[in-house]
């Protein structure tokens, strides 16, 4: 939230509240994570068809 504050130049507080007010009004509909599958000791492998994480 800091780091979005700082770009706008707004609080911290104000892209809090514009943000639940975006998720209230369904703008923003949910969130994800993005993983570093070799931080948690995975090799990702893709073959012709298919992707595969193998530990």
């Amino acid at each position: 939230m800091r780091r979005i504050a700082r770009k706008v130049g707004v609080s911290t507080g104000t892209v809090l509240s514009r943000m639940k007010k975006m998720e209230r009004e369904g703008v923003i509909k949910g969130y994800s994570a993005v993983v570093d599958h070799e931080k948690l000791g995975y090799e990702l492998t893709r073959g012709n068809r298919d992707n595969r994480i193998e530990r």
